[in-house]
């Protein structure tokens, strides 16, 4: 049964948007098979098997041109403002503006559309392993992109790192986390699997192999553990920890 409708319009095309519900019986699986995943903005996931996914950059690779197209945009909105009404001027601008309008507006969908679909083939990669139990970081993906406070050193402001956080926030918004986690969670359940979410502190830090906490930079992307001699790719050693905190909270491991 259809239980809502909406008929929506994004650039040029018109999409018809319904829900309904659809009963499902679902078998839910022992949990014995477990992989941890480390979400991130270089490889968008390193998982606990070693395999990975770098992060496709759809906004970056069409920055330029929504640029380029938003400066052209920007320039025939003050021209318009100054041209009087109905004169075959304004005409003109007119269809220029609707022009430019509707290709700034397929680019963005393109962008969207892009990411939709890498996102449902990630997740569906995801979940072809042979586990029942998906562990991922549970990360305040809001407070990550929250702009940096002022910094004030005396009667004057000093650089708070605002352009480097805003660059950060743009990849963030561009990798598409939060979506992936939400498209993760809900193909798990139909196919009886289950995502589960642990605390992301010093899993990047804490080495996989004997526990020392090594402290690296972010710009550090190899493990050295300088206790054991262990020696990964950052990321995989992160998801080896997420996995174990997974089996941690369900009393499955020590």
């Amino acid at each position: 049964v259809i239980k809502t409708m909406t008929i929506k319009k994004e650039g040029h095309k018109f999409f018809c948007v319904f829900s309904c519900e659809i009963p499902v019986a679902v078998e839910r699986k022992v949990q014995k098979g477990f992989v941890g995943l480390d979400l991130g903005l270089i490889d968008f996931f390193y998982d606990s098997d070693g395999s990975s996914a770098v992060v496709p950059k759809f906004f970056r690779k069409s920055e330029k041109r929504l640029k380029r197209l938003q400066r052209r945009f920007s320039v025939l909105l003050e021209k318009r403002k100054k041209t009087k009404k109905d004169s075959e001027e304004r005409k003109s601008l007119d269809k220029t503006f609707q022009k430019l309008l509707k290709a700034l507006q397929k680019v963005h969908s393109k962008i969207k559309n892009q990411r939709h679909h890498f996102l449902h083939h990630t997740a569906n990669i995801v979940l072809s392993k042979k586990v029942d139990t998906v562990v991922v970081e549970d990360l305040n993906i809001q407070g990550m992109k929250r702009r940096p406070k002022p910094k004030k050193e005396g009667d004057e402001f000093v650089p708070n790192g605002a352009s480097a956080k805003s660059g950060l926030n743009k990849s963030i918004s561009d990798v598409g986390w939060y979506s992936f986690l939400q498209i993760l969670t809900y193909k798990a359940e139909a196919m009886g699997k289950s995502v589960l979410k642990v605390p992301p502190h010093y899993t990047s830090q804490d080495c996989s192999a004997c526990g020392a906490r090594i402290k690296k930079s972010l710009s550090n992307r190899t493990h050295s553990c300088t206790e054991c001699g262990y020696v990964a790719n950052r990321d995989h050693n992160a998801a080896i920890n997420i996995m174990r905190l997974g089996q941690q909270s369900l009393g499955l491991v020590p």
